[in-house]
Parts: structure tokens; C-alpha cells; sequence
């Protein structure tokens, strides 16, 4: 029975043991790639490249997270890339949970990353939302209760 609620993952999912992967199978988070189509991802980066280009890459994020970017916040949305972010806000967050108003939007230098860290529920709410654009990425995600897992 337990096998049956167990949904198939990308194999670019790893987990550190079985119990883990299991826990995360079952629930605890999503991975789905090719979760917007192509066009869609070239709408939504052509509507952020205007407000990105009028700031130059960052060496280093004032809480040393980041480096080698640029971020801005956007609210307001031309109604075609909202329908597709409340394609996502449908599917990573549940019915009822707040949501921040503006989307948080990291642009990396080639040369850039991300360090390890816990986001502030203050700035970015409980839950995240990851959506990579115009290339691959890695995202690491590590348990602060149980950081061996």
C-alpha cells in the first residue's frame, strides 16, 4: 500500500538515503521538469529583461549568499506570463497559504551561484518555488533539523 502512493521521480532527483526519498515521494516536495514550455520560458525572460538591465551584476549578496548576479522583485505581470506564474503558485504552494506579492528574481553571471542557506520566512515566505530560465541549474536542498539529510 505504501508503494502506491509513492509517485515517480526525474532521474536528476537524488536523496541522501532511502527513508528520505521515500519522505520526499510521498510529499514533502516536487520536482517537474519542463514545467513551462519554451515559449513561455522566452515570454517570461523577455519580460524581465527591461527591469533586470538597468542593474549591473552584484559581486556578492549583502548576507554573502550570493554571487556574481543581479536580482530584482516584480509585481506586476502582463496577463499572459501571470497565468503562467499562477500555473505555478497552483502548483507549489497549498490552498490557503499566504503568498508574497512580488516574485523574487535572481539572474546569475555565468561565473555566478548561490551559496548555502536558509531563506527568511520574512523576505520569502514558508514555502519556495524554484523555476530555472534560459538554462539548466542545481538546486540543493538540506534540512535544518537534519542536516545529514
Amino acid at each position: 500500500a505504501e508503494e502506491a502512493q509513492l509517485r515517480p521521480w526525474p532521474a536528476e532527483v537524488r536523496a541522501s538515503s532511502e527513508p528520505l526519498w521515500r519522505k520526499l515521494q510521498a510529499g514533502s516536495a516536487s520536482v517537474t521538469p519542463d514545467f513551462i514550455s519554451e515559449e513561455e520560458e522566452a515570454l517570461l525572460a523577455r519580460e524581465l529583461e527591461p527591469q533586470l538591465r538597468r542593474h549591473r551584476y552584484q559581486d556578492e549578496h549583502w548576507d554573502g549568499a550570493i554571487y556574481k548576479y543581479r536580482e530584482t522583485e516584480k509585481s506586476y505581470w502582463s496577463k499572459e506570463c501571470n497565468e503562467i506564474l499562477q500555473r505555478v503558485r497552483n502548483a507549489a504552494f497549498l490552498p490557503g497559504v499566504p503568498q508574497l506579492a512580488q516574485v523574487h528574481v535572481l539572474d546569475l553571471d555565468k561565473s555566478g551561484y548561490i551559496k548555502p542557506h536558509v531563506d527568511s520566512v520574512k523576505f520569502c515566505g514558508c514555502s519556495i518555488a524554484g523555476l530555472s530560465l534560459l538554462s539548466t541549474s542545481v538546486m540543493h536542498l538540506v534540512s535544518e533539523q537534519n542536516p545529514q539529510d
